[in-house]
């Protein structure tokens, strides 16, 4: 993707749905890719459901966005309503999550949660925007989710009988570029800028020149 200072490099970090929907030739793909961190942000309640599969890997990191038992209100607004809680409430976490990310070893950094657009959208947009991608291309890149998860959701909305679960998981699963940039623009809106609410968060400025590193370095 375009920066200032060249191209970032294709598959330093890669964004994922739960690995468990991996198939065997699917798992020998990510590591032929260069897979080499695995970073989990699922809550430990969904590990239970879904027990992370590479977790005896040794580049493995379950690094939970979200609190056990979260304000479960704050989440049923917009998408993008959420991803604004998540920023403002949850800025210690993902003050570290990124802080991983940067300090990973050599090698690709693969980040994921459940559907691999929220959470996980969330931080691939905040790491693009220190490498500094353009709003639009990151929001662009954000919707690309779209195509992928509609055989989830037509799974999900099949067993579904209630007309209002399914209005609300279509609407959870909205992947719109509108969505993504709102969302940038409201950090620039209170923090000044994403550097700075990082730098609010914990990840200084030499965390956040590793993090530019790992996406365009050589």
């Amino acid at each position: 993707m375009p920066t200032a200072d060249g191209a970032t490099w294709f598959g330093r970090v890669v964004r994922s749905d739960d690995l468990s929907r991996l198939t065997q030739a699917g798992r020998r793909a990510m590591f032929d890719h260069g897979i080499t961190t695995i970073v989990d942000l699922r809550a430990a309640s969904e590990l239970r459901m879904s027990p992370p599969v590479f977790r005896d890997h040794p580049g493995y990191r379950h690094m939970s966005m979200l609190e056990e038992n979260p304000d479960r209100s704050s989440l049923e607004g917009t998408v993008g309503d959420s991803y604004i809680w998540l920023l403002d409430a949850m800025r210690a976490r993902i003050g570290v999550i990124l802080g991983a990310i940067a300090d990973a070893p050599p090698g690709g950094v693969l980040v994921h949660c459940f559907a691999g657009k929220d959470r996980t959208g969330l931080v691939s947009a905040l790491v693009l925007s220190v490498a500094g991608v353009g709003r639009e291309a990151i929001a662009e890149d954000y919707a690309l989710s779209r195509p992928g998860l509609v055989p989830m959701l037509e799974e999900w909305l099949a067993a579904e009988p209630d007309p209002k679960a399914r209005d609300y998981l279509r609407r959870r699963f909205e992947c719109d570029p509108d969505t993504m940039r709102a969302v940038l623009e409201h950090v620039d809106e209170r923090h000044g800028s994403v550097a700075r609410y990082l730098t609010n968060i914990g990840v200084d400025a030499a965390a956040q020149s590793r993090l530019r590193a790992r996406l365009l370095a050589d």
